[in-house]
């Protein structure tokens, strides 16, 4: 065993350099530390005394295979400092896409994506996690196997569903986990997977497929499921993502966007004369944002579109989405190596005639600086050194602008760093001097930093801004886009009625709850006609819309979130009075206002309403059934106190 130190040859096994004393066990792991916003998140649902909740969340089950093995061979304090360091591999990529490990057991770990946080896109923050474990396992077991003869590997098991989550125990010992069948299903897709790899239930693969490559692996029996379950082999995550969102098979030009399409249109057709200028299209999630400017994409024929997708899990990376531009400017591959994508940014450096001084900077914002390129970045500090990285931007994008109109298109602004946003602020004005048009889609979110960027750019920019803003689609609206969907204007009453009624008007809502009501075969296709079977009532929440919607309502306080569920038990519509004889505490004025500015309720008339019949159901399918039972057995009693002059 060779010395890390002296390279001195050892014999096997030895703890020690015979030569110049060095340790050869594996050095000891610091435990990964949990993000520390993450970490205040979790401290604040730890204070509230949450009560239990349903939830569809991502479970991730990771153990050591042939630790037990191991274990024989070696002394205790050296299988703990090997296993110290193995759970340090397997932790640290679960808290970088904001994971919560709620358990250790002996050489394995489970892991949470959804609980007790939400985020939109939980199941491909697992399978992201997962890759990652498999990233640094690989090589931790190799160097294992080359120090101790020993083997060691790894398995990952991944599934997608309903569970109740809160404190489970006596008062003797309780734990924060999660009870239901999914869970069952998260550890067997572990047990089965084989050595080295990541293995997943049907419904992530579902909700991850346009991201991953994927093997499918045939059915595997599992106790207690009437029918074998479909698994699938996670691969790697795939160079450009598709769309979670759509319908296969089913497809519709784009509805009711016609004047915000014109005006895109305009915009991008003035970079022939040399016009540039700033496009902010705002809206709430699933308006169509994406939708309206990819459909205007083909009137920029002559242009260099660049794309820089805001990722909710790397809004701690500076200058993201910069790096995709970039990249993406210069053909950069994912799988290139930092001297590749050198290459590559200085040949086109050299077509834009950008000075040698500013490449170091650039090489900065993409992470591939070489040795010669970091003692000149580290030259600079603070101020000065974002200054150089905005001023060889500035350069570069100036000499892409010359070769041929460009468009910059960042999608999803919302969740932008703030590197990224301050670049963004400080590079707008070369619209009023080149053919450059810079187009951003955001959320009218008030507690991100997108909204007052755009508002300086507005500022900035003066006449060379326009803003869209996307409102929910008319009944007849949202009507033809269903009947554009299903290919037919002659729909059932029922499904009309439904699709009316549960998505108010939101396109991707109009589609999800299409995609549910097909999938569960509540609409079924015969001939060229559909039909409902079945219930129209009985539609669960789309797993799909399950997180986008849950991942809004924990971003509340946690009064606000318990007054929304409450709530969610009178319906769609409520009055204040009622309300206050169930949640009699103080600050129930402070989180209706939050639930107001948050999007979730409004006034219409003497009543409170949900601004859509999901957010409801969300809201109320987090209840335990023991509550709801509870509550409406008191808003009965509430009702016929209030309204005892009327009880029918």
């Amino acid at each position: 065993m060779k010395c890390p130190n002296c390279q001195t040859d050892n014999p096997e096994r030895a703890k020690f350099c015979m030569d110049c004393g060095t340790s050869l066990a594996p050095a000891k792991a610091t435990p990964p530390s949990i993000p520390q916003d993450l970490a205040a998140r979790l401290e604040m649902t730890a204070q509230s005394g949450r009560p239990g909740e349903r939830r569809v969340i991502t479970m991730l089950f990771c153990d050591i295979k042939g630790s037990t093995a191991a274990a024989e061979q070696l002394d205790p304090e050296e299988w703990s400092e090997i296993m110290n360091a193995a759970f340090d591999h397997m932790i640290r990529p679960i808290y970088q896409y904001e994971g919560t490990v709620v358990r250790l057991m002996g050489d394995a770990i489970l892991a949470f994506f959804g609980a007790p946080v939400t985020h939109e896109d939980d199941p491909q923050r697992a399978l992201l996690a997962a890759l990652g474990i498999q990233a640094e396992m690989k090589p931790f077991s190799a160097d294992l196997q080359a120090r101790y003869g020993i083997g060691f590997n790894f398995r990952v098991g991944i599934n997608t569903g309903l569970v109740v989550v809160g404190e489970v125990g006596s008062d003797l010992r309780a734990e924060y986990t999660a009870l239901g069948d999914a869970v069952n299903l998260a550890a067997r897709m572990e047990q089965t997977a084989a050595p080295g790899t990541i293995q997943v239930a049907e419904e992530t693969h579902r909700l991850t497929a346009p991201f991953f490559e994927f093997e499918t692996l045939g059915e595997i029996e599992v106790k207690g499921k009437s029918a074998p379950v479909k698994t699938w082999r996670v691969l790697t995550a795939k160079e450009r993502g598709g769309q979670l969102r759509g319908l296969d098979g089913l497809h519709s030009p784009l509805v009711g966007r016609e004047r915000e399409l014109t005006l895109l249109e305009g915009q991008l057709q003035a970079l022939d004369e040399h016009q540039g200028g700033f496009v902010a299209v705002m809206g709430e999630a699933g308006l169509g944002k994406s939708t309206l400017v990819t459909a205007a994409q083909p009137g920029a024929a002559r242009a260099n579109w660049l794309t820089g997708n805001a990722l909710s899990y790397a809004h701690t990376i500076s200058y993201f989405t910069w790096r995709q531009i970039i990249r993406q400017s210069i053909g950069a591959q994912e799988n290139d190596s930092p001297a590749q994508v050198r290459a590559r940014l200085g040949e086109q450096c050299e077509c834009c005639a950008l000075p040698g001084g500013d490449r170091p900077f650039l090489e900065a914002i993409l992470a591939v600086e070489s040795e010669s390129s970091l003692k000149v970045v580290m030259g600079c500090e603070g101020e000065a050194l974002r200054q150089r990285m905005t001023e060889a931007t500035r350069g570069y994008l100036c000499g892409l602008a010359a070769e041929q109109p460009l468009v910059l298109f960042f999608d999803d602004l919302h969740w932008a760093d703030d590197a990224s946003l301050d670049m963004l602020l400080d590079v707008v004005e070369l619209a009023e001097d080149n053919p450059l048009l810079f187009i951003c889609t955001l959320r009218p979110d008030e507690t991100t930093a997108s909204l007052e960027t755009v508002s300086k750019v507005s500022q900035k920019l003066g006449g060379r801004f326009r803003q869209l803003e996307l409102s929910p689609l008319r009944e007849e609206q949202a009507d033809a886009l269903a009947a554009n969907l299903l290919g037919t204007s002659d729909l059932p009453g029922s499904v009309r009625a439904l699709i009316l009624e549960k998505t108010d008007g939101n396109p991707f809502f109009v589609e999800e709850v299409i995609r549910s009501l097909i999938e569960t075969k509540n609409l079924v296709r015969e001939g060229d006609a559909w039909r409902m079977s079945g219930e129209p009532a009985s539609l669960a929440l789309p797993n799909t819309l399950a997180g986008v919607l849950s991942a809004r309502i924990d971003r509340l306080p946690e009064q606000a979130r318990r007054v929304l569920q409450t709530a969610s038990v009178i319906g769609r519509a409520f009055e204040r009075r009622v309300l206050a004889e169930l949640e009699q505490a103080d600050g129930l004025d402070e989180s209706l206002g939050s639930l107001e500015r948050a999007g979730l309720v409004q006034p219409v008339g003497a009543q409170l309403t949900f601004r859509h019949a999901l957010i409801q159901d969300a809201a109320y399918n987090s209840i335990l059934l023991k509550r709801r039972r509870a509550l409406h057995g008191r808003i009965g009693e509430v009702l016929e106190q209030l309204f005892a002059e009327r009880i029918e």
